[in-house]
């Protein structure tokens, strides 16, 4: 269901103010009712929630222009007081303009009305708690060729002519306008209420007769692109205003945020990254300190390990042939250690060694010897291009 809500808005704050939510789908009346005042007004926003609230005022007292600007944007805009000011009747310090967008060298709707009234009407919808979308003249909700007569008012939408006027000033106009050149059937005629003057006569049989203004306007509804709350009228929100004062803090707030959460999103991924690589190292460790050991936790194993090597360092000769060790082999890169047992009892440390040739491993036996170090030397053969065996160092340093 597409609804809408209209209101009638008279220019005199004491008036009824008469009201209709409109499901324009079915072209049927929802509810409708006249409130004894503009003061009534928020007894409806409870029902407008939701819809479209479009405002009407009184045609006659805005009057409508068609300006065709060489430039657009900005630049017409300002220019736009100037190409009026000689249709107007009163000073342009006096009146408020208000436009829809301004396009180069195409026709733009006009709209202007005294600052005393766009004041009164602001301060009365604002006070309305009413979401308004637009508020218009009532001819400024009409399609073109469309003509909406009451006992006292008519709204007329003719072409570039749109005026809102006395019924018995109507023929004068409609004259000026040029609509009785126009045949009749080019021309939409509603009549609302009890009227039933000439204007009912001359065009018998072709128009829609509806219960009131409201709804006449409700079965043509097509509302112009703009509206009278703009400029310094505009209807403002004061919980958007309060957005809007909030929203550069909160914006540079949300960019902090942003950037430290990103900050801490690379630093963890940088830092697993780096325990990745960590824990892969001291499982290679682990597996060239003990080749074909069965790894679980690198750290919990190596660390148990450690222990039970600080605790034979403490009672036994294992530190200080590790120590002798280290030295006889230092700077020696064409021999290396691959496996290391250590018993107690008897002392024996073995070290499974590789070499590059024979005379690299008698030279290390005697740098090993030089060191205080009981050594046999076990079985050695060929392993790829060099050679691999095991050593045995026994009983206490010398």
């Amino acid at each position: 269901m597409t609804a809408l809500l209209l209101i009638d808005l008279p220019l005199n704050a004491e008036e009824p103010v008469a009201w209709l939510h409109w499901d324009s789908d079915s072209a049927r009346v929802i509810a409708e009712g006249v409130l004894a005042n503009v003061s009534e007004l928020s007894t409806l926003a409870s029902r407008a929630e939701g819809l479209p609230c479009y405002v009407l005022i009184p045609g006659e007292a805005v009057s409508a222009h068609r300006v065709v600007l060489p430039k657009g944007g900005r630049v017409g805009l300002s220019a736009l007081p100037f190409q009026l000011e000689d249709k107007l009747c009163s000073d342009l310090e006096s009146v408020h303009i208000a436009t829809g967008t301004i396009k180069a060298n195409q026709p733009a709707d006009v709209l202007i009305l005294a600052r005393d009234l766009a004041a009164y009407c602001l301060d009365v919808l604002r006070h309305s708690g009413l979401k308004i979308k637009a508020l218009l003249p009532d001819y400024a909700v009409l399609s073109e060729n469309a003509v909406v007569v009451t006992a006292d008012q008519v709204a007329a939408n003719f072409q570039a002519k749109s005026a809102g006027l006395k019924t018995d000033n109507f023929p004068v106009w409609q004259q000026l306008a040029g609509i009785g050149d126009t045949p009749d059937q080019e021309v939409k005629w509603y009549f609302a209420g009890d009227y039933h003057g000439e204007l009912r006569d001359q065009v018998s049989g072709k128009a829609v007769d509806c219960e009131n203004r409201l709804q006449a306007f409700a079965r043509d509804f097509k509302p112009w692109s703009l509206s009278l709350l703009s400029g310094a009228y505009l209807l403002k929100d004061d919980s958007g205003e309060a957005m809007e004062r909030l929203r550069w803090p909160l914006i540079l707030l949300a960019s902090l945020l942003l950037l430290h959460w990103i900050g801490l999103a690379i630093q963890t991924s940088t830092m697993s990254r780096e325990a990745e690589a960590l824990d892969k190292g001291m499982i290679e460790i682990y597996q060239q300190v003990f080749p074909g050991a069965r790894v679980v936790n690198a750290r919990s194993q190596m660390r148990s390990q450690l222990n039970a090597l600080e605790s034979a360092g403490t009672s036994g000769a294992m530190m200080p042939w590790l120590d002798k060790v280290a030295a006889a082999t230092r700077g020696r890169n064409n021999i290396s250690l691959t496996q290391l047992n250590y018993e107690n009892d008897p002392l024996v440390m073995k070290l499974l060694v590789k070499a590059a040739s024979y005379e690299v491993v008698d030279q290390w036996l005697a740098a090993l010897k030089a060191q205080g170090l009981d050594v046999d030397r076990g079985a050695f053969g060929q392993e790829g291009s060099g050679i691999a065996g095991q050593v045995s160092i026994r009983g206490a340093a010398k």
